[in-house]
């Protein structure tokens, strides 16, 4: 499985990239990883770490150019197309690898998303889905969010459909369980567009769709396996799990695998799905814990090849 990974992206690359990237590929054997940017400096790291038994196994792509951390994303990708992140889009696009993952700046990565990989056709508007961990160890689907902050109801069935068939396909949940996250079970509950979105996909039958779920059901797992929400509400929603984590964990010092669990390090980025090839976006703050899992992510996401996947669905 071939993933490019933009080792200038982020505020500590390219060391935590490389100190991830070496990691993943001893843990993962059936992984080969290209890795984009100036190659003087990857190889300095590289030279930290013994290599022998992976070598062949990774590939160092040299990228003249770095897209900022704060640099406007249009602009840097007119202006810098040998940077580490546009190479590394197109080395996918070109089919020369599996997937593509970046913990650099967020805006340039849903740019290219959009403009080089571009969206599927059919698909009105792509998302960004997050994990939703769950008690028992499952993992949960929460989407939409961060793209589509004004999502209209119409969008919201395809939302589902796409999210519905990452859970399947990536997490092995056969026949999702959809819910619409509200705030009251029963029908007729919300705002104008959660009325309409309730109705448009009660009546879509490509899902399971169980309801109007409130945000005390969002972690359970008997609740819903999908939970679609506009982009809005789905980035407060993320933000306050993250929030767990830090809370429980490091301020409180209460150890327990289900906390952990709510370390956005344990999954190290999130995919973008509703384009046409395999992107995953990573946190710019990312350790090199999270750029191993973000590895690990990219992995899962294109064994699955989720992308291929929704161009048939939605065809």
């Amino acid at each position: 499985m071939r993933v490019v990974l933009d080792a200038m992206g982020g505020d500590y690359a390219p060391k935590v990239a490389v100190q991830g990237a070496v990691n993943a590929l001893y843990q993962n054997e059936d992984l080969h990883l290209i890795l984009t940017g100036d190659e003087a400096l990857i190889n300095a790291e590289l030279a930290h770490y013994d290599t022998t038994d992976i070598s062949s196994r990774l590939t160092v792509f040299h990228t003249p150019e770095v897209i900022g951390m704060d640099e406007d994303p249009l602009k840097a990708f007119t202006e810098k197309k040998n940077s580490s992140m546009a190479v590394g889009f197109g080395l996918v696009v070109q089919g020369q690898a599996d997937v593509f993952a970046s913990a650099g700046n967020s805006g340039a990565v849903m740019a290219g998303s959009h403009y080089i990989v571009k969206p599927i056709d059919g698909v009105k508007r792509p998302c960004v889905i997050s994990v939703l961990p769950r008690p028992n160890g499952e993992r949960g689907v929460l989407v939409d969010v961060g793209i589509n902050v004004d999502a209209k109801p119409e969008t919201f069935p395809q939302l589902a459909q796409i999210a519905s068939l990452y859970a399947e396909k990536v997490y092995g949940i056969e026949k999702p369980k959809v819910g619409l996250l509200n705030i009251g079970e029963e029908e007729g509950k919300g705002n104008k567009q959660a009325k309409e979105a309730y109705d448009l996909l009660k009546a879509d039958q490509s899902i399971q769709f169980v309801g109007n779920i409130e945000g005390n059901d969002v972690l359970c797992q008997s609740a819903a396996d999908v939970v679609i929400c506009d982009g809005f509400m789905g980035n407060v929603i993320l933000k306050m799990i993250e929030s767990i984590y830090e809370i429980m964990d490091k301020d409180l010092g209460l150890k327990h695998d289900f906390i952990k669990s709510f370390n956005y390090e344990s999954y190290g980025g999130t995919p973008i799905l509703g384009i046409n090839h395999n992107v995953i976006l990573g946190h710019g703050k990312s350790s090199a814990d999270a750029i191993t899992n973000m590895i690990a992510t990219a992995y899962l996401v294109a064994k699955s090849d989720i992308a291929s996947e929704l161009k048939k669905a939605i065809s």
